[in-house]
Protein backbone atom coordinates (compact mmCIF):
# COMPACT_ATOMS: atom_id res chain seq x y z
CA UNK A 1 0.00 0.00 0.00
CA UNK A 2 3.01 2.67 0.72
CA UNK A 3 4.35 2.25 -3.04
CA UNK A 4 0.85 2.86 -4.15
CA UNK A 5 0.53 6.42 -2.17
CA UNK A 6 4.01 6.92 -2.27
CA UNK A 7 3.56 9.36 -4.76
CA UNK A 8 1.11 12.24 -4.70
CA UNK A 9 -1.42 12.42 -7.92
CA UNK A 10 -1.90 16.03 -8.51
CA UNK A 11 -5.18 17.41 -10.57
CA UNK A 12 -6.50 20.46 -10.63
CA UNK A 13 -9.50 21.12 -8.02
CA UNK A 14 -9.60 17.49 -7.16
CA UNK A 15 -7.68 16.48 -3.61
CA UNK A 16 -6.88 12.78 -3.51
CA UNK A 17 -9.24 9.71 -1.92
CA UNK A 18 -9.75 5.90 -1.52
CA UNK A 19 -12.59 3.71 -1.51
CA UNK A 20 -11.60 0.01 -1.36
CA UNK A 21 -12.51 -2.93 -2.89
CA UNK A 22 -15.71 -3.92 -1.38
CA UNK A 23 -15.02 -1.86 1.15
CA UNK A 24 -12.60 -4.41 2.71
CA UNK A 25 -9.99 -2.22 4.18
CA UNK A 26 -6.92 -2.08 6.64
CA UNK A 27 -5.79 -0.55 9.85
CA UNK A 28 -2.58 0.29 8.09
CA UNK A 29 -4.09 1.50 5.25
CA UNK A 30 -6.44 3.41 7.13
CA UNK A 31 -2.90 5.30 9.00
CA UNK A 32 -1.10 5.78 5.36
CA UNK A 33 -4.36 7.57 3.99
CA UNK A 34 -4.59 9.88 7.01
CA UNK A 35 -0.42 10.42 6.49
CA UNK A 36 -0.65 11.22 3.36
CA UNK A 37 -3.52 13.65 3.17
CA UNK A 38 -6.19 11.29 1.46
CA UNK A 39 -9.72 11.14 2.18
CA UNK A 40 -11.43 7.65 2.61
CA UNK A 41 -15.14 7.15 1.55
CA UNK A 42 -16.12 4.56 4.33
CA UNK A 43 -18.85 2.76 5.95
CA UNK A 44 -19.98 3.72 9.80
CA UNK A 45 -19.89 0.20 10.56
CA UNK A 46 -15.85 1.20 10.93
CA UNK A 47 -16.03 4.02 12.97
CA UNK A 48 -14.25 2.66 15.71
CA UNK A 49 -11.31 1.58 13.18
CA UNK A 50 -10.36 4.85 11.60
CA UNK A 51 -7.87 6.44 12.70
CA UNK A 52 -9.01 10.24 14.48
CA UNK A 53 -8.86 13.08 11.95
CA UNK A 54 -8.86 11.44 8.64
CA UNK A 55 -11.38 12.78 6.55
CA UNK A 56 -14.58 10.35 5.54
CA UNK A 57 -17.15 9.98 3.19
CA UNK A 58 -20.00 8.28 4.01
CA UNK A 59 -22.71 7.37 1.52
CA UNK A 60 -24.74 6.63 3.89
CA UNK A 61 -25.46 10.00 4.66
CA UNK A 62 -27.32 10.69 1.58
CA UNK A 63 -25.14 10.06 -0.85
CA UNK A 64 -26.09 8.07 -4.06
CA UNK A 65 -23.81 4.75 -4.22
CA UNK A 66 -23.99 2.78 -6.97
CA UNK A 67 -22.48 0.22 -9.68
CA UNK A 68 -22.18 0.39 -13.00
CA UNK A 69 -23.03 -3.38 -13.74
CA UNK A 70 -26.40 -4.34 -12.23
CA UNK A 71 -25.76 -5.29 -9.22
CA UNK A 72 -27.39 -5.25 -5.56
CA UNK A 73 -30.39 -3.29 -6.82
CA UNK A 74 -27.93 -0.26 -7.38
CA UNK A 75 -26.74 -0.40 -11.18
CA UNK A 76 -27.21 2.57 -13.08
CA UNK A 77 -29.39 0.61 -15.37
CA UNK A 78 -31.36 -0.34 -12.49
CA UNK A 79 -31.84 2.29 -10.23
CA UNK A 80 -31.84 5.70 -13.00
CA UNK A 81 -35.23 6.67 -11.91
CA UNK A 82 -34.13 6.62 -8.47
CA UNK A 83 -30.94 8.73 -9.19
CA UNK A 84 -32.90 11.19 -11.51
CA UNK A 85 -35.45 11.84 -8.99
CA UNK A 86 -32.62 12.19 -6.68
CA UNK A 87 -30.70 15.04 -8.67
CA UNK A 88 -33.77 16.88 -9.58
CA UNK A 89 -34.60 17.42 -5.60
CA UNK A 90 -31.10 18.25 -5.07
CA UNK A 91 -30.12 22.30 -4.74
CA UNK A 92 -26.66 21.67 -4.16
CA UNK A 93 -23.47 19.34 -5.23
CA UNK A 94 -20.28 18.45 -4.16
CA UNK A 95 -17.21 16.30 -4.75
CA UNK A 96 -16.90 12.96 -2.45
CA UNK A 97 -13.52 15.15 -1.07
CA UNK A 98 -16.16 18.30 -0.18
CA UNK A 99 -18.28 16.34 1.58
CA UNK A 100 -15.82 14.11 3.83
CA UNK A 101 -15.80 15.55 7.47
Amino acid sequence: MEQLLAEPVVRKHFVNGFKAPGWQISDDCYQVLLDRGWWVADQHLEDNRRPPGLPTYFYEDGGWHGHIQNDCGNGIEESWGRLVETVKGCREFRFCSEAAR
